[in-house]
């Protein structure tokens, strides 16, 4: 051990980490893939007639086998130290005892390798890339062996009979390219391999000297490391001498020393150069797999903090590629409020946990949400030494759901809540009141003359009339302070209040602000506002009650002419009489067959064929003569008589189904029937109109069951609940006046519908309204979206009909193609 650095023992060169840890994992595949290779290798390789001729006794073969599986073994065991120096120079000392030539060095390494490849090919078959660094590595450790083995042989031998032969023996027939140079760079052996790489013909490098071929300006450098360094690992592109574009070849160049030349002479130089050209393109396509995915790498060392960032990784943080980045550095730049849960999930991933967590980040001006994805390596006492995984940008995914949510809670002309969410919030503003025993004023405001603008300026200004209503409606109310759009033309505030006169002064600055003139038209645009105001708690302790009463009061301020403000009264209205007096007539209507169906086809817009019929309540009443069911729907709901109205309506359809697909008839279409919120709330309702469609002799497959979003919504769980038992009972669904603010994206994509049915306010305006037509566009692609088939009701004229097939609308309904109609005009107009 004395003489370790001496110039008989060159000092040691510790292998690159990455090649240490390849060749343990080789090491490990060996022993469990292929037991016994090094024995095997051994024995093979001392039954070749060379060692035959070189054994002297029975004891030496002993002694040598052994040596050579001991040699085998350490060949990819490590460690590298100098214990596997000592056993090199043992093999050489053997070696020159046995007087055995430097060809059965190579003869042992070719065997070797001939036993262990199989395996290594065989235990890799799945993963090329990983089979190709192991071969490489090997490789590496290959060279170094061979030169510490051939040093120590001649060591031991006399300097005046040296017996290595050729280098052709040992790295002729090795895959990389290798070269055996002077110390002035001239060619003493070149493998066929590194003509091959350098596309030169066979032979043509030996004997001449390398700058004939090569530039070796780079290679002139790595020599004078290695004649200091013993061995030296640099990554280098070789071209051609004079020529550069002829031959850009990017290498993996390993240099070490011969010290024992076979002439005795100076050391020589070995040159191993592994091809990175194939791992040069892998690399670019991984980095442009990554830009095109939106999708980066990290890695980070524990003990330093440093993380090393992709390219692609750089642009989604954009952080500066020419600038260290460390974990803590990034942290500095995450949003505030996501930060907590980034240091939560990576103190979970430091205790063995994965790694993921998505957040925001912001560098520079840029704001982005990215997903980061991990995981640790650890030591063998379980901590942590370093981590690598991806950056995934998820922006647009989180633009798409705001616009989403957007739509679902928002109107789409003002971007005001909509009427489903702005009840929300109005009722949450009435629960705090409650709490915090305060009053609440809600106003509905209903403007005089939209539909007067709408007729005359057109649907364009009307559109640019309600916005600027929005917008002079925000501007005087205050934060804390609820504008929401409920209908068409109508408007609802909630206030906190602490009497009657905040509720008239709010009012009065509403009924100012939108009393003056809209835009420079002339004569000026003058829309004006009828409000109508109710106050919790003494004129309702629900949102919804509020509204009601805020909307009669509403309506007994337009009565006055408009421009008027009205405070809801307990004995308003004339027309809160006539629902009294329709909900006591209407029970009886029910109880006595009062009411009849008239039925309305549906259109296949592609071929015009029938496709299926909606069933429409009817009422003539003997006294108050025919009322309208958007009168008497709104009655029902409001008295409980709902649910018995809509039972009527579906026993009565399958009834008529089965009269008109009789045995000797064939099948009517499907019949449409509407479904009230009170009958989806009922878990009882599947099973009841189960009875009551096969009582009437029809079956649940020839009948349409009509949702409004407002049943869907009321409880959503309960609704989805009863909605799938409705299915599994054979009955379709639809959702019927979809578009007019109800339904949550959200949970539609989970309830069991099989149509939407897109409202005829839209439908009605959508050639004359952009906005219109936008929100059928969007309804139709989000059905498609959903392979959902839509219906378009209240078709009117041929062109809306082309227009909606256009845009891919499946079915229509309306007046252009017949009214509702009693059953026997239904039946001679429309079934065979």
């Amino acid at each position: 051990m004395a003489h370790v650095n001496s110039p008989e023992h060159p000092p040691l060169h510790t292998l690159a980490a990455a090649d240490l840890s390849l060749l343990q994992r080789l090491h490990q595949q060996l022993l469990q893939n292929c037991p016994g290779v090094f024995q095997a290798a051994a024995k093979h390789l001392l039954q070749e007639p060379i060692s035959q001729a070189h054994r002297p006794d029975d004891a030496s073969e002993t002694q040598l086998q052994q040596l050579q599986t001991a040699y085998f073994t350490s060949l990819t065991e490590g460690p590298y130290g100098e214990g596997y120096r000592q056993s090199r120079d043992q093999m050489g000392l053997a070696m020159a005892r046995l007087d055995l030539p430097p060809s059965w060095l190579a003869e042992a390494y070719r065997h070797y390798l001939q036993t262990v490849l199989p395996c290594l090919v065989q235990a890799n078959a799945a993963h090329p890339d990983e089979l190709l660094k192991l071969m490489l590595a090997l490789s590496k450790l290959l060279m170094h062996d061979m030169g510490l083995t051939t040093d120590a042989l001649q060591r031991h031998r006399q300097r005046a009979s040296p017996r290595l032969g050729s280098y052709g023996a040992a790295f002729a027939g090795l895959p990389c390219g290798t070269l055996v140079l002077t110390p002035d760079l001239n060619v003493v052996f070149a493998n066929p391999a590194v003509e091959s790489l350098l596309n030169l013909p066979a032979g043509s490098l030996l004997g001449s000297a390398l700058h004939d071929w090569l530039d070796v300006t780079p290679l002139i450098t790595l020599a004078e490391q290695v004649f200091q360094q013993n061995l030296v690992c640099e990554t280098l592109t070789l071209c051609r001498s004079g020529h550069p574009q002829a031959l850009a070849i990017p290498v993996r160049a390993t240099a070490s020393l011969l010290r024992d030349a076979p002439d005795g002479g100076e050391p020589h130089l070995l040159l191993v150069f592994e091809d990175l050209r194939q791992q040069t393109r892998l690399t670019r396509d991984l980095l442009n797999a990554q830009a095109v995915a939106s999708v980066g790498t990290w890695q980070i060392d524990l003990a330093t903090d440093v993380m090393l960032l992709s390219a692609q990784a750089c642009s989604i943080l954009n952080w500066p590629e020419d600038e260290v980045c460390t974990f803590q550095g990034l942290m500095e730049h995450i949003h505030a409020e996501d930060r907590e849960s980034v240091e939560k999930a990576w103190q979970a991933a430091l205790n063995g946990a994965p790694f993921r967590v998505e957040h925001r980040i912001q560098i520079g001006q840029r704001l982005r949400w990215v997903e980061a994805r991990g995981r640790l390596e650890y030591d063998a006492h379980g901590q942590p030494l370093k981590g690598h995984g991806t950056l995934l940008d998820t922006s647009e995914r989180h633009l798409a759901a705001e616009h989403l949510q957007r739509l679902a809670f928002y109107d789409v002309l003002t971007g005001l809540p909509n009427r489903t969410h702005g009840l929300v919030l109005a009722q949450q503003m009435l629960d705090r009141c409650e709490r915090a025993g305060r009053q609440l004023a809600l106003l509905f405001l209903d403007l005089d003359r939209l539909q007067e603008i709408n007729d005359i300026l057109g649907h364009a200004m009307g559109d640019h009339v309600l916005r600027e209503v929005a917008q002079r409606c925000q501007a005087l109310l205050c934060k804390d302070q609820l504008l929401a759009r409920i209908g068409g033309d109508e408007f609802m505030v909630a206030c906190e209040i602490d009497g009657l006169e905040d509720a008239r002064h709010i009012s009065r600055h509403l009924m100012h602000t939108l009393a003056q003139p809209i835009g420079t038209a002339t004569p000026p645009v003058e829309v004006g506002v009828s409000i109508g105001m109710a106050l919790f708690p003494s004129q309702g302790h629900t949102v919804e009650e509020l509204l009601k009463h805020a909307d009669l009061a509403m309506f007994k301020a337009k009565s006055l002419g408009g421009g008027h403000c009205q405070l809801y009264e307990q004995q308003m209205s004339e027309r809160l009489h006539r629902r009294n007096t329709l909900a006591t007539r209407l029970a009886k209507a029910l109880s006595r067959g009062g009411l009849h169906l008239h039925y309305q086809p549906k259109i296949d817009l592609h071929s015009g064929r029938l496709t299926g019929l909606e069933a429409l309540a009817r009422w003539d009443d003997p006294e108050l003569g025919p009322i309208s069911p958007g009168e008497f729907v709104p009655v029902a709901e409001e008295r409980g008589l709902i649910v018995q109205l809509g039972d009527w309506a579906l026993h009565e359809a399958s009834r008529q189904w089965a009269a008109w697909s009789g045995p000797a008839l064939r099948p009517a279409p499907p019949i449409a029937v509407n479904v009230s919120a009170a009958q989806m709330s009922d878990e009882s309702f599947p099973d009841r109109a189960t009875q009551l469609v096969r009582a009437a002799g029809a079956r649940p497959e020839a009948i349409e069951l009509e949702i409004t979003e407002t049943a869907m919504m009321l409880d959503p769980e309960r609704a989805r609940r009863v909605a799938s038992q409705l299915v599994a009972a054979g009955f379709n669904l639809t959702l019927d006046d979809f578009g007019t603010g109800y339904a949550s994206m959200a949970q539609l994509k989970n309830f069991p519908v099989g149509k939407l049915k897109i409202d005829m306010s839209f439908v009605r305006d959508m050639l004359r309204a952009p906005a219109d037509q936008a929100i059928v566009t969007a309804v139709i692609s989000m059905a498609q979206a959903l392979r959902l088939r839509t219906v378009a009701e209240g078709v009117e004229t041929p062109e809306q009909a082309r227009t909606l097939l256009a845009l891919g609308c499946d079915e229509a309904q309306g007046y252009h193609y017949a009214p509702a109609l009693p059953p026997r005009l239904l039946a001679a107009d429309w079934l065979p």
